[in-house]
């Protein structure tokens, strides 16, 4: 789901400028919905994502089997990857879907983006919030690594990482204790009243 805003913002109507994220993180994503949910395999016997929960995504979310070959819908189908954001792609060896994270990672190299790609041999399924607390932690870990690094390269760059009101301040900057944005003087008169 975190591609389709991704690929969303790089197609804007010339009316209106693109805003672009300054990263991607995808953990145990999906890349092609449309795939037999007993084609996604695990070594574990009983993986989180069992064939009948992946069927039930299928139809409850898309519920048009022709609309799961959409790239806002499954990625793998979409014709230019290298406009994305710089990429980290987490996957767990357990998971039945640590392929797709796998082939998206490989599928954003070719097409020349900046992609990372990190599988954690021994986890299954939403393993940034199960146990063992050490992967949860190396995951959030890297995760948070990987946005610091995106976000200081992007605010370094002409126009590049993200676009943003010129008056707003992001949690970073609060808590650096960056000065605030001046504010109107209509709303200080506002306060004042009170």
């Amino acid at each position: 789901m975190a591609t389709a805003p991704a690929r969303s913002s790089r197609s804007t109507s010339s009316s209106r400028p693109a805003i672009l994220p300054v990263a991607l993180a995808v953990g145990y994503g999906v890349i092609d919905v449309g795939l037999d949910p007993h084609a996604r395999t695990s070594p574990k016997k009983r993986p989180i994502i069992r064939p009948w929960l992946l069927r039930l995504v299928q139809n409850a979310y898309f519920p048009d089997p022709a609309s799961r070959a959409e790239p806002l819908a499954s990625p793998a189908f979409d014709p230019d990857l290298a406009g994305f954001p710089p990429t980290l792609v987490t996957t767990g060896g357990l998971n039945s879907l640590e392929a797709d994270g796998r082939i998206f990672a490989g599928k954003l190299r070719a097409a020349g983006a900046d992609v990372t790609y990190r599988c954690f041999p021994d986890a299954d399924h939403s393993y940034t919030h199960r146990p063992p607390v050490e992967t949860a932690r190396e995951a959030i870990t890297g995760l948070g690594d990987h946005l610091t690094r995106a976000y200081a390269a992007g605010r370094g760059s002409a126009g590049g990482g993200g676009r943003r009101s010129p008056r707003s301040r992001t949690r970073t900057e609060m808590a650096m204790g960056e000065p605030a944005k001046p504010k109107s003087s209509r709303r200080r008169r506002s306060r004042k009243r009170r």
